[in-house]
């Protein structure tokens, strides 16, 4: 759901909370998340914004594997994660329906995984900044 703002109320909004940006592209192994959900715990009036990143992308299966399912249901678990879903576009030069295709896979996962595991939105890297390279 997109949330629009005009001008003149910008100066009555609250200040944000303060947030940091986490590419969490490692695999999650044994214990290869704890760290972060120790941080996130440790700074729970820190919001931490998890790019999750299984494979370039969503990876090629509809669901994460089972290592991925637990460390996301432990990372969505965390009531100051904002946990998105990695998508690249190769600069303008991957097909818009691959794009596409990624972002619903994420959006999937959420009702095919029983809601143990949600993703609050998608990161999208490697975008064109090229105008020619923009779909239309």
């Amino acid at each position: 759901m997109t949330t629009y703002v005009s001008a003149s109320s910008v100066s009555n909004l609250a200040p944000a909370p303060p947030a940091l940006v986490v590419p969490v592209y490692m695999y999650p192994a044994e214990g290869a998340w704890s760290p972060l959900f120790a941080a996130a715990r440790a700074h729970p009036n820190l919001t931490l914004m998890c790019i999750i990143n299984p494979g370039n992308g969503p990876g090629p299966e509809r669901l994460p594997d089972a290592s991925y399912k637990s460390a996301l249901e432990q990372l969505c678990a965390l009531p100051n994660v904002q946990p998105l879903g990695y998508v690249h576009c190769t600069y303008g030069k991957r097909d818009v329906e691959d794009i596409k295709a990624d972002i619903d896979k994420y959006a999937a996962w959420e009702t095919q995984s029983g809601q143990a595991f949600r993703l609050d939105g998608v990161f999208v890297d490697e975008a064109p900044s090229d105008p020619a390279l923009e779909p239309s």
